[in-house]
Protein backbone atom coordinates (compact mmCIF):
# COMPACT_ATOMS: atom_id res chain seq x y z
CA UNK A 1 0.00 0.00 0.00
CA UNK A 2 1.26 3.48 -0.27
CA UNK A 3 2.34 5.49 2.41
CA UNK A 4 -0.39 8.94 2.11
CA UNK A 5 1.87 11.62 2.73
CA UNK A 6 0.67 13.94 5.67
CA UNK A 7 0.29 17.25 3.35
CA UNK A 8 -1.36 15.29 0.33
CA UNK A 9 -3.99 14.34 3.47
CA UNK A 10 -4.54 17.97 4.76
CA UNK A 11 -4.52 19.42 1.05
CA UNK A 12 -7.61 17.04 0.64
CA UNK A 13 -9.28 18.29 3.67
CA UNK A 14 -8.64 21.84 2.79
CA UNK A 15 -10.23 20.91 -0.64
CA UNK A 16 -13.33 19.95 0.97
CA UNK A 17 -12.59 16.35 0.03
CA UNK A 18 -13.76 13.03 1.88
CA UNK A 19 -10.25 12.67 3.57
CA UNK A 20 -11.21 8.61 4.09
CA UNK A 21 -11.79 8.58 0.76
CA UNK A 22 -9.67 9.90 -0.39
CA UNK A 23 -6.42 8.12 1.53
CA UNK A 24 -8.35 4.60 0.40
CA UNK A 25 -8.18 5.75 -3.55
CA UNK A 26 -4.43 6.64 -3.17
CA UNK A 27 -4.19 3.12 -0.88
CA UNK A 28 -5.81 1.03 -3.59
CA UNK A 29 -3.27 2.93 -6.04
CA UNK A 30 -6.51 2.56 -8.58
CA UNK A 31 -4.92 5.10 -10.66
CA UNK A 32 -1.14 4.28 -10.43
CA UNK A 33 -0.92 4.18 -14.23
CA UNK A 34 -2.19 7.00 -15.35
CA UNK A 35 -0.33 8.91 -12.70
CA UNK A 36 2.90 7.38 -14.43
CA UNK A 37 2.03 7.37 -17.49
CA UNK A 38 1.28 11.31 -17.21
CA UNK A 39 4.53 11.77 -15.21
CA UNK A 40 6.30 9.67 -18.40
CA UNK A 41 4.81 12.26 -20.38
CA UNK A 42 5.84 15.33 -18.29
CA UNK A 43 9.66 14.44 -18.30
CA UNK A 44 9.32 13.68 -21.91
CA UNK A 45 7.94 16.66 -23.12
CA UNK A 46 10.93 18.39 -20.52
CA UNK A 47 8.55 19.41 -17.59
CA UNK A 48 10.92 19.95 -14.93
CA UNK A 49 9.06 22.09 -12.65
CA UNK A 50 5.35 23.22 -11.65
CA UNK A 51 3.67 24.50 -12.57
CA UNK A 52 4.24 24.18 -16.27
CA UNK A 53 2.07 24.85 -19.24
CA UNK A 54 2.26 24.41 -22.93
CA UNK A 55 0.98 27.27 -25.33
CA UNK A 56 1.07 26.80 -28.94
CA UNK A 57 4.09 23.99 -27.87
CA UNK A 58 6.00 27.16 -26.05
CA UNK A 59 7.15 25.97 -22.83
CA UNK A 60 5.96 28.53 -19.73
CA UNK A 61 7.41 27.48 -16.03
CA UNK A 62 5.94 29.25 -13.27
CA UNK A 63 3.39 31.23 -11.91
CA UNK A 64 2.11 34.26 -14.17
CA UNK A 65 0.09 36.97 -14.08
CA UNK A 66 -3.62 37.17 -15.81
CA UNK A 67 -1.04 40.28 -17.81
CA UNK A 68 1.12 37.96 -18.42
CA UNK A 69 -1.19 35.20 -19.58
CA UNK A 70 -3.27 37.73 -22.10
CA UNK A 71 0.04 38.65 -23.61
CA UNK A 72 0.87 34.80 -24.35
CA UNK A 73 -2.67 33.97 -25.36
CA UNK A 74 -2.69 37.29 -27.57
CA UNK A 75 0.48 36.14 -28.86
CA UNK A 76 -0.40 32.61 -29.73
CA UNK A 77 -3.69 33.87 -31.21
CA UNK A 78 -1.47 36.35 -34.09
CA UNK A 79 0.87 33.06 -34.52
CA UNK A 80 -2.37 31.18 -35.79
Amino acid sequence: LVDVPAIFSDWAEEADLNVADFEACVDSERYATEVQKDLNEGFLAGVTATPTYFVNGQKVEGVLSEAQWIELVEAAILAS
